[in-house]
């Protein structure tokens, strides 16, 4: 199967897999099967729909790293988010149905655990049709798949917990479902005017954080509320909510003072708004993004282990992506270099093959090429873009990083390590301004 952004899609392309309603659980729109025609084109564009999956039987071995259960739960998390949000503009406030979120959370975390090949960010959800409800699914998957990479270091991050409980990802994928439902709270001329300069010191801006925990505190539990009143803390102490630690001297959170569901959500948070600049409808490649955490300030603010995670859950260039490399040749991606993203296993495509119903008759798999053994050959374009600028190396140490016991410095170089209880909420009184 290929992966083909909308934009690309042409008549007579035949769907490797069945595209779902992106609003409307269980609700299937296209079948497998079916030969793509220009109308069927444009009103799945018109429905928000981002990526199909196109036939293409020389690599139908791609197929495995595509869940429907995962797509189902992460769709049902932004068709959810969707709603509740419609509700609250509509009647001005009201509860909301914690239950109902935990639910979805549980779901998704099931299909990740079910389907372990399909534990990589592959395509988008799409179709939330509200950036906010888009934005909470993708953080929310995107945390979660984070956090099952990272099992051993919540282990180690939340030491007077069992280990059983510590790499319990429940509570963070209900943190990152609702992290920004502070928001909501906001008047239209402040969410306006962030949207406009994306200024974070814009301290009307900055209050979401602490109406969305006053918000969660009763209703969900503090290791969740917590981590959405810290999810702007930066592992460089520069975030906010600020706390006093001098007379008339107030700072963030820094390191690993700050909780760890709070800088996984931190991460995912920055890199979906890289990704999809807020108040545009403009949608940046994955390396581009990643390529812009790679430097400063982006890079002083997150967990060096955490991003390191995120590079690999949400790979520059994932399996099924179609490619064009600097000598021309067109390639789909087939599999993953975690070392170096940039330079992944592609195999040659059929030129006539990609135009129309002939992708499915695709028979020969194509020249193998890895590009780790090909420092001349770069990828240039990627879903339809010129990516040439972004490619990027990662530091060769970056591999210590994921390993369990060997991070040393390069992560110890901020704020006290380990000592957390995992109450989360230690500093909420010591935060009540938002500054």
């Amino acid at each position: 199967m290929l992966r083909v952004p909308i934009e690309q899609a042409q008549p007579g392309m035949v769907l490797g897999l069945g595209v779902m309603h992106p609003r409307r659980k269980g609700t299937t729109l296209l079948r497998s099967g079916y030969e793509l025609t220009e109308l069927a084109i444009r009103q799945l564009g018109e429905q928000d729909v981002r990526d199909l999956w196109i036939r293409y039987p020389s690599l139908a071995f791609i197929a495995r790293h595509v869940s429907p259960e995962v797509e189902s739960g992460r769709s049902e998390v932004a068709s959810l988010m969707g709603r509740a949000l419609e509700s609250i503009s509509r009647e001005g406030g009201g509860r909301m149905d914690y239950a109902k979120y935990a639910s979805a959370v549980s779901g998704l975390v099931e299909g990740l655990l079910n389907s372990p090949e399909a534990n990589v960010l592959v395509q988008e959800v799409g179709g939330a049709g509200d950036a906010m409800a888009r934005h909470s699914s993708d953080v929310t998957y995107l945390s979660l798949l984070m956090g099952l990479k990272l099992d051993w270091y919540l282990v180690r991050e939340r030491k007077r917990m069992s280990p059983e409980r510590a790499k319990n990802v429940f509570n963070l994928g209900v943190a990152a479902m609702l992290h920004d439902i502070g928001m909501i709270d906001l008047d239209a001329e402040t969410l306006e005017r962030w949207q406009e300069t994306l200024d974070e010191r814009d301290t009307t801006w900055r209050r979401h954080v602490l109406s969305g925990y006053e918000r969660l505190k009763e209703e969900i539990e503090a290791p969740a509320s917590a981590a959405v009143l810290h999810h702007h803390q930066r592992w460089d102490g520069s975030g906010f909510p600020a706390r006093e630690v001098a007379p008339g001297v107030r700072e963030g959170l820094r390191g690993s003072q700050i909780h760890i569901f709070a800088r996984i959500i931190a991460a995912a948070d920055l890199f979906d708004r890289l990704r999809y600049p807020p108040g545009t409808t403009e949608r940046l490649p994955v390396v581009r993004a990643q390529r812009r955490l790679l430097e400063p300030p982006y890079c002083d603010w997150i967990d060096p282990v955490v991003l390191r995670a995120l590079f690999v859950v949400a790979p520059a260039f994932t399996i099924g992506t179609m490619a064009e490399l600097s000598d021309g040749r067109k390639v789909v991606v087939t599999s993953l270099n975690e070392s170096q993203p940039c330079r992944p296993v592609v195999h040659t495509l059929d030129d006539e093959a990609l135009s129309g119903a002939d992708a499915s008759a695709a028979e020969t798999e194509g020249e193998r090429i890895d590009l780790s053994e090909h420092p001349d050959l770069t990828i240039a374009r990627s879903d339809g873009e010129d990516v040439s600028d972004d490619v990027f190396t990662l530091p060769g140490d970056w591999d210590a990083v994921l390993k369990e016991g060997a991070i040393g410095g390069l992560v110890l170089h901020h704020g006290d390590h380990g000592e957390h209880d995992d109450r989360g909420d230690e500093t909420v009184g010591e935060l009540r301004e938002a500054g």
